[in-house]
């Protein structure tokens, strides 16, 4: 027959567990090394501790040594190797001791630690705040773009969270999608003149060209030249600086962020023209034509 684990190897009583077993076999009655365990239990494990360490402590010996203030003769108890190692006290008393003269090779030893001490600490600091700074530039909100925490991991910031933590996936996704609907029908409304200038120069130029299409996964451009795969980003005033009270140019400039994302995506190369002015020929042409020198042409 299997010996029982939870068995008791002296008195054969079983019990529930091995730990309760344990517990009750070093102290059995029958067991031959009670008295032992006993006497190791009331001195606090010393005997065991000895006999797994065979020595617990080297041999301290009395020393007669001389104070480096007063000269005095005193005595120490330490063993032989902290002795020769210069491990013990050096001087008789704390009043000889406190007033000891300190060189100034040890005050100078003592100055650079603290400098150097002060140097880590400060440039520790310094990457840790530069790191945390890096970290939240990256963090924006998912609705409106302002920067939230590194530590947020619902995506929106206090305002937005509340406002959409009870909206199902679904529905998000609805919203999402009518919020796309809505942009490409205020960018067909707000086109203004210099983009219509310039799109019509592409046309001439160029075979296929389409305007406010949103073929970038729901995300459109203003101009896109499908012989070259570049999507023309023509961004107004509107994206750079606050125009109306309830315009936030954070949030534009992350909806700008988010629609190049999805442009190169799709496999095309987005480029931006900053049009901060009103209505001006030249201006459309001098953009034109730097446009087909980084593209790499010449006007037909």
């Amino acid at each position: 027959m299997e010996e029982n684990k939870n068995q008791c190897p002296f008195c054969n009583k079983i019990f529930e567990t091995p730990r309760k077993r344990g517990c009750h076999q070093r102290l059995c009655e029958l067991n031959p090394d009670r008295e032992k365990m006993l006497n190791a239990l009331r001195k606090g494990g010393s005997i065991t501790f000895t006999k797994l360490n065979k020595v617990r402590t080297l041999e301290r010996k009395e020393y007669i040594c001389i104070c480096l203030k007063c000269q005095k003769e005193y005595t120490i108890t330490c063993t032989e190797n902290d002795y020769n190692k210069g491990n013990y006290k050096k001087y008789c008393s704390r009043s000889c001791a406190n007033s000891r003269i300190i060189t100034e090779e040890h005050k100078n030893k003592i100055k650079l630690k603290i400098l150097e001490r002060q140097d880590y600490t400060a440039n520790k600091s310094k990457a840790k705040s530069k790191s945390a700074r890096i970290f939240k530039k990256d963090r924006t909100c998912k609705n409106c773009g302002n920067n939230i925490s590194y530590k947020n991991k619902s995506g929106y910031c206090k305002n937005c969270f509340y406002k959409f933590k009870t909206i199902s996936d679904e529905t998000r996704e609805k919203l999402h999608l009518a919020g796309l609907k809505s942009c490409n029908i205020q960018a067909e409304q707000r086109r203004s003149k210099n983009e219509i200038a310039f799109c019509e120069l592409c046309e001439k130029q160029f075979k296929t060209v389409k305007h406010n299409e949103a073929i970038f996964n729901g995300w459109d451009a203003d101009i896109i030249i499908e012989d070259l795969k570049v999507a023309i980003l023509w961004n107004g005033k509107w994206h750079y600086e606050k125009i109306k009270a309830n315009h936030s140019v954070k949030q534009v400039q992350n909806r700008d962020r988010l629609k190049i994302r999805e442009i190169e995506k799709c496999g095309y190369k987005p480029y931006i023209i900053k049009d901060l002015g009103k209505y001006n020929l030249e201006k459309v042409n001098s953009e034109f034509k730097l446009f087909l020198i980084n593209m790499g042409l010449q006007i037909k």
